[in-house]
């Protein structure tokens, strides 16, 4: 049996966790999600309608109905006619930007929109993540990219990006990142091994044995309980 290394193993399930607290708290009744450099608005004094916020509201409703390309879209032109700006309000584009990338795999043209970033900015913890998380992803460091995630998903929580939804938005997308991941994961490991070992494809997918089988199952592969070997 021949294969990639085996990775340490890492846990993403505080992203999920996170994912449901953040879409939780941003439906409470009177909750107010504070995330960003600049402050919120005061009780009665809405807050002005940027580009970056006008904007963000259409992303908001992509990313609820599953539209990652079309998000794509929407953000690069909404970037793209900003270049120079370096406030740090441009992460409400960016980030869902440069995530919606890395759920279609698209690595590249991501890491091309942290490089246009302004200096202020790709030295901002959010861009430093985002472009670790992106840098593993495109080298397969399977070893690297859940901990990535968990470094991004930490930056994410504590960032002071203001803007509602912003924390549920994009951590509702690592979330799916980290799903959609797992499954091509899974298509490269049939291609690389013949059967593969239970604790072995659990370390490559990063998650709990059943849900290891959980997903082997929805791609049709066998299992051999007495071995707790997989077979694709």
């Amino acid at each position: 049996m021949t294969g990639p290394p085996t990775p340490p193993i890492t846990s993403a399930i505080e992203i999920e966790d996170a994912a449901r607290a953040a879409a939780a708290a941003s439906e409470a009744p009177g909750a107010t999600v504070v995330t960003g450099e600049t402050a919120p608005a005061t009780p009665g004094e809405p807050q002005a309608a940027t580009p970056y916020r006008q904007a963000f509201a259409t992303l908001v409703e992509l990313a609820s109905a599953g539209s990652f390309e079309m998000l794509a879209e929407v953000a690069e032109s909404a970037d793209l006619t900003t270049a120079q700006d370096t406030s740090p309000e441009r992460f409400l584009v960016v980030a869902p930007l440069i995530l919606s990338y890395y759920i279609l795999d698209n690595v590249p043209p991501a890491l091309q929109a942290i490089a246009r970033l302004p200096d202020v900015l790709k030295t901002h913890p959010l861009g430093q993540e985002l472009f670790r998380l992106g840098a593993s992803v495109l080298e397969r460091k399977y070893g690297n990219v859940y901990p990535r995630a968990n470094d991004l998903l930490q930056v994410l929580q504590s960032t002071q990006i203001s803007g509602a939804d912003f924390q549920a938005v994009t951590t509702g997308l690592l979330t799916k990142f980290i799903d959609t991941f797992r499954q091509r994961t899974l298509v490269l490991l049939s291609k690389a091994y013949t059967s593969i070992p239970l604790s072995l494809a659990q370390s490559y997918l990063n998650c709990l044995p059943e849900q290891v089988l959980a997903v082997a199952t929805q791609h049709r592969w066998g299992y051999d309980a007495s071995t707790q070997t997989l077979t694709p």
